[in-house]
């Protein structure tokens, strides 16, 4: 069923788009991607809305970009990985259905308590580590692992020292007060809620309407039409030298601010406009997004897709790195790259 959903996905995503079908490994590849982009909370495969360009667009300069990879790791699974932790002395890294491990150089990753369909993890202040999972929201330390909240759940973020979860229930806080969720009745109403990021005094959500923040008190909803985003369907959301990130299903990435909002789009020139799902970065004011084609790197108004010298060119997740650039996660290991934008 999984499959016609995706074929079906597939064609309808190559007559909006102009995507060719030109072989089978091409059809799989898109379908894969579809797949991970729409697993949670829910399988089944809705389209985004077309692109509105509403939004002021910041025209990209298409520059060169050269990258290093001064570390790698491969992992016991051919799977993708889909998020990476890190903490002073650990590195923790997701699958999308091999399980999560702990990865330590010089010696076999050690796989985590955490179930096989992993979907996001975070670390907080003290070295716990959260887990978003297909099997339950985990708290994992020194005594094991603890599910704190039964059912599917797409992401966590650390927010005010607290671990937020996000699953199609809505928005739950792990807390004094046990685990606590807000939704329709608390005024999120946000569908297919994928990617959390802490945004400095707001918690960012994305989800397939949009990009939603919390302020502790209410929400607010960003959209296409309200003139904050390319298009609706948000799939990875970041914070980073004061302003937040959006990036989205196929339109590109949004700077979201009063009065500061810019996109970044293809019709822009921006050379890639499909944003992994939760795989997007920022550090010292460059953006980097995992994208099925390399990684993006913006700016100001420069822009670069890099794809050679990595060890493979769809990557499926990213995290600033403590010892300079980004991980990105990629089918069966991670990598840190450097990269740097040509003036």
């Amino acid at each position: 069923m999984l499959a016609v959903l995706c074929l079906a996905a597939f064609l309808a995503l190559s007559l909006t788009l102009g995507v060719c079908l030109t072989t089978p490994e091409r059809l799989h590849e898109v379908a894969l991607w579809i797949e991970r982009a729409q697993r949670i909370p829910s399988p089944v495969l809705n389209l985004p809305e077309r692109a509105s360009l509403a939004l002021g667009g910041g025209r990209v300069r298409r520059v060169r970009a050269t990258a290093s990879v001064p570390e790698s790791f491969s992992l016991p699974t051919s799977g993708p990985v889909v998020a990476v932790a890190e903490r002073e002395g650990e590195l923790v890294a997701a699958t999308f259905d091999d399980g999560a491990y702990r990865v330590v150089a010089g010696a076999d990753p050690g796989r985590l308590p955490l179930g096989d369909a992993v979907n996001d993890l975070a670390f907080d202040s003290a070295g716990t580590l959260y887990a978003a999972t297909d099997d339950g929201a985990f708290r994992l330390d020194a005594k094991g692992a603890c599910r704190l909240g039964v059912g599917a759940f797409s992401a966590v973020a650390v927010w005010r020292g607290q671990p937020w979860f996000s699953s199609r229930r809505g928005l739950s806080v792990q807390g004094e007060r046990g685990f606590v969720t807000y939704g329709i009745p608390a005024g999120f109403e946000a569908q297919s809620p994928g990617s959390l990021s802490a945004c400095g005094e707001v918690l960012c959500v994305g989800a397939a309407d949009g990009l939603w923040d919390y302020d502790g008190t209410r929400f607010r909803h960003h959209t296409s039409g309200s003139g904050s985003l390319p298009t609706d369907y948000v799939t990875a959301v970041a914070f980073g030298s004061g302003r937040r990130w959006a990036g989205t299903f196929d339109g590109g990435l949004a700077r979201v601010g009063e009065g500061d909002g810019r996109r970044y789009a293809p019709a822009d020139g921006l050379p890639e406009g499909r944003v992994q799902p939760r795989a997007l970065a920022v550090a010292d004011d460059t953006v980097y997004a995992s994208t099925p084609t390399g990684l993006l790197l913006l700016r100001g108004d420069r822009a670069a897709l890099v794809a050679d010298g990595l060890p493979q060119a769809e990557l499926t997740a990213a995290r600033v790195a403590r010892a300079g650039g980004v991980w990105v996660g990629y089918r069966g290991g991670i990598s840190r790259v450097v990269a740097e934008l040509a003036p």
